[in-house]
């Protein structure tokens, strides 16, 4: 009785052990993947945003009253300027759970004993640092090519907002067209990134392909 009394001790004693290892390392990975899943949802809301702030900027061009549009274009525009603040903000949560995380994993890394395993588990978490590197590369690249394209739809939206005539709307005739190929410009960035965020996914994905 006592033999087994001692088995089942070290049994438990065992499996707390191994699960306080799995404790100390997934919530990182679960971090990453929270701040990786909030960052790619109103990264793709911007993206969304700006479609129809152009699609209404259009509006005004098509005649007929303008109040409506210009309301659509007014409101469009304002949320996607928060949006965009919301992007820069997750970025900056994500990189704060990327960086505890490779502590974490360093750390994990440092206590192995074998060289071959050590080399493995290192490659990893260099290819994981690369490919979240590109990921926030390329969100500034693109936040970075879609602030002039908020300022200039700001003062647009300024000008109208004191000009909200036809005439008015004829004068800004060239300076709408730049406003559409600029932000268009800027979509197809944003589009880009959806491959970027697919990849991130993959590489902390608990889920075997």
């Amino acid at each position: 009785m006592k033999a087994i009394l001692c088995l089942l001790t070290a049994l438990t004693i065992t499996i707390s052990a191994n699960t306080l290892r799995a404790d100390s390392v997934l919530p990182g990975h679960e971090k990453v993947a929270s701040a990786l899943k909030e960052l790619e949802k109103n990264t793709g809301y911007v993206q969304e945003r700006l479609g129809n702030t152009l699609t209404s900027l259009g509006s005004l061009q098509g005649g007929g009253d303008l109040k409506s549009p210009y309301g659509d274009f007014s409101r469009n525009l304002e949320k996607l300027q928060s949006l965009s603040a919301t992007v820069d903000k997750n970025s900056e949560q994500l990189n704060e759970a990327l960086t505890a995380n490779y502590s974490s994993w360093q750390a994990q890394i440092d206590q192995i004993q074998d060289s071959s395993l050590k080399s493995i588990s290192a490659k990893r978490l260099a290819d994981e640092q690369k490919k979240f590197a590109t990921l926030a590369k390329n969100i500034k690249a693109a936040q970075t090519q879609l602030a002039p394209v908020i300022k200039q739809l700001s003062d647009i939206n300024g000008v109208l907002k004191a000009d909200l005539t036809a005439a008015g709307v004829k004068s800004l005739e060239k300076p709408l067209q730049k406003a559409s190929k600029d932000g268009n410009a800027v979509l197809a960035t944003y589009d880009k990134l959806k491959q970027d965020f697919q990849q991130a996914r993959q590489s902390i994905s608990s889920t075997a392909n």
